[in-house]
């Protein structure tokens, strides 16, 4: 599985915090709702395939729609960032078979999806939100 740098998740870090905002209201809207799915994720228990369809779905087009923001406004930057987004959803699928094939310990994933997800908001997607919002 792909490791994803970034900060430790508390035990309740699955809670919209505001201080992740980017001023843009839809990938805000959007952020919030990858935080509810990944909370749907992490108390599913066994049966957890459902929620992780649900979230690997949101933030597939959550992707989908900063991929096109980004080439609506010339974002610099957006070929490295869409390249992420792939290794993203590819660290997901990782997961995935992961939890199929052996299980993943509750506190490893939910380390793993607060670390990409808190990690890809803070480092890459304010500085799409800070360029859409100039324009």
């Amino acid at each position: 599985m792909e490791r994803v740098e970034g900060p430790v998740a508390p035990m309740s870090a699955f809670e919209w915090d505001a201080a992740l905002a980017t001023g843009h209201a839809e990938i805000d809207r959007q952020h919030q709702e990858l935080f509810a799915c990944s909370s749907r994720l992490l108390t599913a228990g066994p049966s957890a395939g459902p929620a992780f369809m649900e979230l690997y779905e949101s933030t597939r087009r959550h992707f989908d729609f900063e991929e096109r923001l980004m080439r609506d406004i010339g974002y610099p930057h957006s070929f490295t960032h869409a390249l992420l987004h792939s290794r993203l959803l590819g660290a997901l699928n990782a997961v995935r078979q992961e939890i199929v094939a052996e299980g993943l310990g509750d506190e490893r994933l939910r380390t793993f999806v607060y670390r990409w997800l808190v990690g890809h908001i803070v480092e890459h997607d304010r500085p799409v939100a800070t360029a859409a919002l100039a324009r």
